[in-house]
This record gives structure tokens, sequence and C-alpha cells, in this order.
């Protein structure tokens, strides 16, 4: 072990083989490493106590990017429709583009409320 700026050794806490056994079924159960998900664990503490697991961040994440998208391509008819109302002989907006988009957000916000319903029951 290397020795820090001050001279002395950094203390090290070891795990007991319970704990270990314990945190390696958790890794497992979140499909990461053990040391992926003590480094994950030591983050979220340091930031916060969370009521979400690992899984339940990633799920929150992928719906955040959906509702990104969705947005994106909202923004870009709208983009279009401006356009084509200042000037008809520009291209018309895609009527199912826009479509698309408001099904993306709806099917997302369902998803989010099922996701934030088993927090609140």
């Amino acid at each position: 072990m290397a020795a820090t700026s001050t001279g002395k050794k950094p203390s090290m806490t070891y795990l007991t083989a319970e704990e270990r056994n314990r945190y390696s079924a958790a890794a497992a159960a979140e499909g990461v490493s053990l040391s992926k998900w003590m480094n994950i664990a030591m983050e979220e503490r340091a930031r916060r106590r969370s009521i979400f697991r690992i899984s339940e961040w990633r799920s929150l994440v992928q719906l955040r990017n959906q509702m990104l998208m969705a947005g994106s391509n909202i923004n870009q008819v709208t983009r279009r429709l401006h356009v084509w109302l200042e000037d008809p002989t520009k291209r018309a907006p895609d009527a199912e583009l826009l479509e698309m988009a408001v099904e993306d957000i709806h099917s997302t916000v369902v998803q989010l409320a099922e996701f934030m319903r088993r927090f609140t029951q």
C-alpha cells in the first residue's frame, strides 16, 4: 500500500465474507461487477440517499431520453410549421412525424407514471 502525501499509509477496511456475499449478490442482481456496484453505491451515498436501485435509475434515464427525442421531433415539426405558415411554398410540416412524437410522449408519460406508482403505494 502506497503512502499518502502525509507519509502515513491510508487505513483500509476489508469486507467480511458475509458482506462480500451480500454485495456480490446485489451486484449480480443489477447485472454489474462487484467493483462497479461498489463504485455506484459510494457515489450515490456521497450525493444523497436514494430510494431508487441502479436498475431503476437506468429505467428513468431511458424514459428521460425517450421524452427528449420525442420533444425534439415536436420542435422540428413546429419549426417547419412556422416556416410553412410564413411561406406556403416551403415544405409542409410532417404530420406523421408529429403524430409519432405525440404518441411517443404519451407512451413515455404512461411508463413514467407506472414506474412512479411503485413508490407511492
